[in-house]
């Protein structure tokens, strides 16, 4: 009766509001029922869900609606009320576990409602601003969710005033809003899961749950056992608290205590294994794998068996990492120091490779000298290896020495597990360079020399090289 009271005083007619084509249609007060929040427990009900009636041809409409508080809930707010003080010990704010909460939501009855702003929104409570609301203009720019709105620190905490809540929103062609007003006391994810610990399904669901899912009327295809693991799909670390919501039909849980710190930040509730619903009161402790965390320690998956029994599956140690193979790209046989470039570790599990000797002095003719090429660069090595080392080179007193030893030093400290025959590949091509460093000293001397006789033909690579000689 007070409800119609208000209702009437505000201006809306107690049956049917807006123009005179609506009144057959739009209920003022509308069966709508609003999806339950687990993290606000309602309390009283201020203001039954009304609905927002649009006054006339304007864009903006708005509305005025008073409630009342009693005695006891006046009582309740103040007893649930927190002081911020600042360092000073100044009071900046309150905060109320106890609060006056506003809604909105679609006008549909046909199935519960979640929480829904028009295009915009503001809300004022005893001439105070109290929340505003305004759809971004852009496309490209996500739509703020529609959330419960808390006006507490904005209304009249006794039983002798009214309040007054102002509604200003944007009306928009064939969608129409509802509102209420409760009184609800807020909750954390700490005191829902003390109340879901309460909620423990019996180890015996679960073994007929694995019987199901092992049993199969094909002959040909038979599953002996199941793999499950014991880590949670949200923070990849093993689950503490076990948990499953009664309508999932998998064996795997998450940890109930990190699914509701997440849905505390944001209210999503959905199943993290099968992204199915998980509603608050379809949550359920699983008992028989709760049993299992407390026996294996060490494991982080387990295979069941149909008759109920599992075997923890211990953690394997990392594979050792190959040996490291290393590629030689190219190198420079006439700068003043000879350049190794070493590939980086191969991450394959073959067996690292063997670096053989190219021999770059053979041609079809033994007798000729070998061409004075500048440089030499090998892309690949060839799969050639040789048990026999080559003679040890005469090393001739020039300041070279010194360049070369350094490289054998260096190839030898920094390539782990260095080949021979690298090594000897190395020795072969310093030789090559001190003959051609000899040629050239030749060449440079005056002295009489015979007419040069024309070089036998060699192989199409090197045709074009030709060498005098005295």
């Amino acid at each position: 009766l007070m409800t119609m009271n208000v209702l009437q005083s505000s201006g809306i007619n107690a049956e049917y509001g807006g123009s005179e084509s609506d009144k057959q249609q739009v209920p003022v007060l509308p069966d709508v029922t609003f999806k339950d929040l687990p993290f606000y427990e309602e309390i009283d009900v201020l203001i039954k869900p009304t609905s927002m009636m649009d006054q006339g041809p304007s864009r903006y409409q708005e509305t005025t609606i008073p409630f009342y508080l009693s005695q006891r809930q006046v009582q309740a707010i103040y007893d649930s009320r927190t002081i911020q003080p600042l360092q000073g010990g100044n009071v900046i704010s309150y905060n109320y576990l106890v609060q006056i909460q506003v809604r909105l939501c679609l006008l549909e009855t046909s199935c519960e409602q979640a929480d829904h702003f028009p295009a915009f929104l503001s809300l004022k409570v005893n001439g105070s601003q109290a929340y505003s609301f305004q759809e971004p203009q852009s496309s490209n720019v996500k739509r703020p969710p529609s959330v419960p709105i808390d006006i507490t620190a904005h209304c009249r905490l006794s039983s002798a005033y009214p309040n007054s809540l102002s509604v200003t929103w944007a009306a928009n062609y064939g969608q129409r809003h509802c509102i209420v007003v409760r009184l609800v006391r807020q909750h954390n994810s700490q005191m829902l899961l003390d109340r879901l610990k309460k909620h423990i399904r019996n180890i015996d669901h679960s073994k007929a749950l694995i019987k199901e899912k092992l049993s199969c009327d094909d002959s040909e295809i038979a599953t002996t056992s199941l793999r499950v693991s014991l880590l949670c799909p949200l923070s990849k670390a093993r689950i503490q608290i076990p948990c499953r919501p009664t309508t999932c039909n998998h064996l795997q849980c998450f940890d109930a205590s990190i699914f509701l710190q997440m849905n505390e930040k944001k209210a999503t509730w959905q199943c993290p294994v099968c992204d199915g619903a998980a509603k608050y009161p379809t949550l359920a402790i699983d008992a028989f794998f709760k049993l299992i965390i407390s026996q294996s320690s060490d494991a982080d998956e387990i295979e069941v068996f149909p008759d109920g029994s599992w075997k923890a599956l211990l953690n394997k140690p990392d594979p050792v990492q190959p040996e490291t193979k290393t590629k030689l790209e190219a190198i420079s046989v006439d700068s003043p120091e000879l350049e190794c470039l070493v590939e980086t570790p191969s991450t394959s599990g073959t067996a690292a490779a063997v670096h053989d000797v190219i021999d770059i002095l053979s041609s079809d003719d033994d007798e000729c000298a070998p061409p004075p090429s500048k440089k030499v660069a090998v892309q690949q090595t060839s799969v050639i290896r040789s048990n026999a080392n080559p003679p040890e080179p005469v090393m001739p007193q020039d300041p070279t020495v010194v360049g070369y030893e350094a490289l054998l030093s260096m190839c030898q400290n920094n390539i782990p597990n260095a080949d021979p025959a690298f090594t000897n590949f190395i020795r072969e091509l310093h030789k090559m360079r001190q003959y051609h460093r000899t040629q050239s000293q030749m060449e440079e001397q005056p002295a009489q020399v015979s007419p040069p006789q024309q070089q036998p033909t060699r192989s199409s690579r090197d045709s074009e090289n030709i060498i005098t000689i005295d």
